[in-house]
């Protein structure tokens, strides 16, 4: 990934956590905790 960071994921984790309490970062994609589905990354 170029960065130098042990764990990275739980560093995402995190992000997600505070800045957007209802979403979660998982290893299979963005979660919508709420509505309990995964969420698009790319609107069309």
């Amino acid at each position: 990934m170029g960065i130098r960071l042990q764990r990275p994921f739980l560093t995402f984790q995190t992000l997600a956590f505070t800045g957007l309490p209802f979403l979660r970062l998982t290893d299979q994609g963005l979660v919508d905790i709420r509505g309990r589905r995964f969420v698009d990354l790319i609107i069309s």
